[in-house]
């Protein structure tokens, strides 16, 4: 008997067919918004474009069908990478990812209910894990960087601490994006171990600067602790990988 494509590899195919058909340029958007619509449209028709690809193999070859594992951690693979995708060695766009957190949240969500149907492996699980991680710390960290955003004039209110608290928040996002999609260090990163080592340098910085400021609330100060040991603890994790390579 002649296999059968399984019915959730033609539900994640229809799915992000549709999700691309969907994306559409709203007239009275910022017009920097566009290239961010154009990425997403890029990003799901690439990802529909490998779906069917699959299917059409299958069907011409005649053999087992496409893995629904394989599937799955080539969408993680793609979203990690539309995550990465706002970020820079030195600047998190906040405002990009702003703007795309509904769609952002909508995919994964399609993954994970996926994902949930099946037998899943320990390196899809890997994936799925990681992927949560760093949309949530982005999500989180977009919160707080709007709090702590420095102000567009010399007199508005300041935060007691509000720079370096801010441009900490930002490394921890940049720290997260030289990871690949199982949340270990991409050694495909040109001068990845000069980049590690520039982000603690930045990191030591900020940590004196703040150590400056003067009667900083203790909630700050805590929001600030919170922060300094997620850096910490991802740039120790970049690096016992950076000691392995």
């Amino acid at each position: 008997m002649k296999p059968q494509l399984p019915p959730l590899v033609i539900a994640i195919t229809i799915s992000v067919l549709i999700s691309a058909s969907n994306i559409e340029v709203n007239k009275d958007q910022p017009v920097q918004n566009h290239a961010s619509i154009d990425l997403n449209r890029r990003y799901l028709h690439n990802q529909g474009q490998f779906l069917l690809q699959s299917i059409h193999r299958f069907k011409r070859d005649s053999q087992s069908p496409p893995n629904e594992n394989v599937i799955l951690a080539t969408r993680l693979d793609g979203f990690v990478e539309r995550l990465r995708s706002f970020i820079n060695d030195t600047h998190f766009d906040v405002e990009s990812f702003d703007d795309q957190f509904y769609d952002l949240k909508k995919v994964l969500s399609e993954i994970s209910c996926c994902s949930n149907k099946i037998n899943r492996t320990k390196e899809l699980h890997q994936q799925l894990r990681f992927s949560k991680h760093m949309f949530r710390a982005m999500t989180e960290s977009i919160t707080l960087m709007k709090r702590f955003k420095p102000p567009d004039t010399p007199r508005a209110v300041q935060v007691p601490g509000y720079l370096p608290i801010y441009e900490i928040i930002e490394l921890n996002v940049i720290a997260l994006a030289m990871n690949n999609s199982y949340g270990e260090l991409d050694v495909s990163i040109e001068s990845y171990k000069k980049k590690i080592l520039l982000l603690w340098r930045r990191l030591r910085f900020w940590k004196e600067e703040f150590k400056e400021v003067e009667n900083v609330p203790s909630e700050i100060r805590r929001i600030y602790n919170i922060q300094v040991d997620q850096v910490e603890t991802n740039l120790e994790s970049l690096q016992s990988f950076h000691g392995e390579n």
